[in-house]
């Protein structure tokens, strides 16, 4: 956590404005130290329905995408990255999807909306009989505990690139610039996490999501 407050002095333009402020940082500091004493109990929690469970891709973006005709000349598709394909909880493989969206104002309005499709398509697909109210909650604990992997990104974005260390941010007005498209080994990928991140603990309340549920799973 202590590696937050040098990004938002040095990169305030990876955030908008009033996001990742000093209670971000207050609550963060509170609240991650307890998610992460409490990963047992939160990881039980969301297995232990096997109707909310089942197979996930979390790497399953276009850029591993791939298109051939048949012998009939019918297009066919598929995919050639399967490193994170498994037996997951279903919110949590949605909430590792959205992290690394572009579209963090999109996601803050239409997420439940999504979460909702999902759950009625689910269903209608053939799955379980699930409950939004038991996915929406699953799908708040996993960005909760994606706070763990996110706390030490700024540490890997400020080493990653000699564009982009503190002093290098003072010429990036905008995380599209190319220095930041371009950072080694996808950490342009650790941007937009911490961008969704910082958004959903914001604008979602994490940390009151967060006193209720353990108040209630104590």
């Amino acid at each position: 956590c202590a590696s937050l407050p040098p990004l938002r002095e040095n990169a305030p333009h990876l955030f908008a404005e009033g996001v990742c402020d000093k209670w971000f940082e207050d609550t963060l500091l509170e609240v991650m130290g307890e998610v992460e004493r409490a990963q047992k109990d939160i990881l039980a929690f969301l297995y232990a329905d096997e109707k909310y469970c089942g197979f996930t891709h979390e790497n399953m973006n276009t850029d591993n995408a791939i298109f051939w005709r048949d012998e009939e000349g019918k297009l066919e598709s598929g995919f050639i990255d399967w490193g994170r394909f498994k037996r997951n909880n279903l919110a949590r493989g949605l909430t590792t999807g959205y992290m690394c969206t572009d579209l963090c104002d999109l996601m803050q309005k239409s997420d439940e909306d999504l979460c909702r499709c999902y759950v009625e398509e689910y269903t209608a697909a053939g799955g379980p009989k699930i409950s939004f109210e038991t996915f929406w909650e699953h799908y708040l604990l996993s960005w909760c505990l994606l706070g763990l992997l996110c706390v030490d990104l700024p540490h890997q974005i400020w080493i990653s690139s000699p564009y982009t260390t503190p002093e290098g941010w003072a010429t990036i007005g905008d995380y599209k610039d190319p220095r930041v498209f371009h950072m080694p080994n996808y950490t342009n990928g650790n941007i937009a996490m911490l961008r969704n991140f910082v958004a959903y603990w914001k604008h979602k309340d994490l940390p009151a999501f967060w006193k209720r549920w353990r108040a209630a799973h104590p």
